[in-house]
């Protein structure tokens, strides 16, 4: 079974399996794509919620204030900084082709020298502080987070990267979310001097090879498997093998990777002597 959501320039075709795949109701999920993929600029009613999705206004109300009690949605039915992540895990999924899934991204930018305007600006901003020492403020530009701790401290969040190698992954990340980040940071805040040779550095946290044959056999028998270097699990609706650990991720990531060309040939070296053994 399967339905669809109205898109700006279009419509996508959404299987059911989203459910399993954001853990919220079928209905919930569709109200998210839907205000998801239309412009933040249009107001959604619950009348119009129930009219694009030919549900009943009473169901619509009902799931409607349980996303706003979740914080999904605003008072006025917009998506929230949360409800952005969960639109985007879930459109990620939906689009993907990709066999490698990054997420947990974490980043720095490199500045060159200290942000003069910092005691300027910051006020307007929701503040953070994660020491006495380090005190600034947060704001957000499509599904990323900027965090400036202080006139020299520049960290940042971003959202799942696919590709098909760990390269990929990485200049995704640079050229779909940090490059657009230095833009923009550029343009609000004009004093602020970003190293335009190395605007950033990045951290991919936890790597996923998305339906590797031993993920796939473990859904099918109900399985998962966890340590602290290695998930193997599908609560996002996709058989996944992970590698979780914060400093060894990449590494180990790139062994099952090597694995993967080894098995299936690409990778086979048979030393001449050793085969000279055989009958």
């Amino acid at each position: 079974m399967s339905f669809y959501v109205a898109q700006l320039n279009g419509v996508v075709k959404i299987s059911r399996k989203i459910r399993i795949l954001t853990g919220y109701s079928g209905l919930q999920t569709k109200i998210i794509l839907l205000r998801g993929f239309t412009s933040e600029e249009t107001l959604l009613t619950q009348k119009e919620f129930a009219n694009q999705l030919r549900r009943p206004l009473s169901s619509i109300n009902y799931n409607v204030k349980s996303l706003k009690k979740k914080g999904i949605l605003t008072r006025l039915n917009f998506l929230t900084p949360d409800g952005k992540v969960v639109f985007q895990k879930t459109k990620g999924y939906l689009d993907n082709t990709k066999k490698l899934r990054g997420h947990k991204i974490f980043g720095e930018f490199i500045l060159t020298e200290d942000y003069k305007d910092f005691e300027n600006v910051k006020d307007k901003y929701l503040k953070i502080s994660n020491s006495p020492k380090h005190k600034g403020f947060k704001l957000e530009f499509k599904e990323c987070v900027i965090l400036f701790y202080s006139p020299r401290k520049i960290n940042f969040y971003l959202p799942d990267v696919y590709g098909d190698g760990l390269s990929e992954l990485y200049a995704v990340a640079y050229d779909d979310y940090i490059r657009p980040l230095q833009n923009y940071l550029g343009q609000i805040f004009p004093t602020l001097k970003i190293n335009k040779h190395e605007i950033g550095s990045i951290t991919i946290n936890h790597l996923s090879f998305q339906h590797h044959p031993l993920a796939e056999l473990f859904k099918e028998l109900g399985i998962h498997y966890q340590s602290d270097r290695v998930e193997i699990d599908h609560s996002h609706g996709t058989p996944e093998l992970e590698t979780v650990h914060k400093q060894y991720s990449r590494m180990d990531m790139d062994k099952i990777l090597d694995y993967e060309k080894l098995v299936r040939g690409s990778s086979l070296n048979l030393n001449d002597k050793d085969n000279s053994k055989k009958p």
